[in-house]
């Protein structure tokens, strides 16, 4: 599974609509979206609407962003009574916080994340790692942080990967190098981005009934 922000094409007046750049439709509503990473099917999403979002949501003791992937993950499990999935999300989601709470439900996360942020281990943020080398610490017997050195530094936590690394050639300078990449980073790279995907699969309709982005409308009956 997969978390991240969506985008409903919108372009009436409305206090919440917003831009963004990354996404295939720039300008609507924002969700927030749990897709399956193969099958990029959206299993469930919440709209953002300001503070009316922010005070229907659990744990308020934790982050706005924290609070948004536990609020997918607690409608995944009361619709399919199961436990031990895996959820994918990106840095502005990530924290050792997030993963506990995650853990306690027996749901799994890997996702990149800001060696700055609280509770990350102290000695990781000081490390100044060199082109290649990998630096992994277990937290709390239950994640792992980890940072690598590609051609820049990329940060990891992971309630389901170890340290562990797979041999890969890559190319500097239009030469061939061999190199030791830690898995938890292919596993992110492949399965992450299961929301983008589900946006690029939508035929795209605005919401006021018009078609955007080349999408088509279509009419039920």
């Amino acid at each position: 599974m997969a978390t991240d922000e969506s985008t409903v094409g919108f372009k009436g007046r409305n206090q919440f609509k917003c831009y963004n750049l990354k996404k295939p439709t720039k300008w609507g509503l924002r969700i927030f979206c749990l897709c399956d990473s193969e099958k990029s099917y959206v299993f469930s999403h919440i709209p953002y609407y300001g503070k009316t979002t922010t005070e229907s949501l659990t744990c308020p003791d934790l982050p706005f962003m924290s609070r948004i992937v536990i609020h997918l993950a607690q409608v995944l499990q009361a619709y399919t009574s199961g436990s031990g999935y895996h959820i994918y999300i990106d840095r502005f989601y990530t924290s050792p916080q997030l993963a506990r709470e995650l853990h306690e439900m027996k749901i799994h996360i890997t996702g990149t994340g800001m060696a700055s942020r609280k509770d990350f281990p102290c000695d990781l943020k000081k490390k100044k790692l060199q082109e290649y080398e990998l630096c992994a610490y277990q937290c709390d017997m239950k994640m792992m942080c980890l940072s690598f050195h590609d051609k820049r530094l990329v940060t990891t936590l992971s309630t389901f990967f170890g340290p562990q690394a797979q041999l890969i050639t890559g190319y500097r300078k239009k030469q061939p190098v061999q190199f030791e990449k830690p898995t938890v980073i292919f596993e992110y790279t492949k399965f992450l981005e299961g929301v983008d995907r589900a946006d690029q699969s939508v035929d795209v309709t605005d919401l006021q009934g018009g078609p955007t982005n080349g999408g088509k409308n279509y009419s039920s009956g």
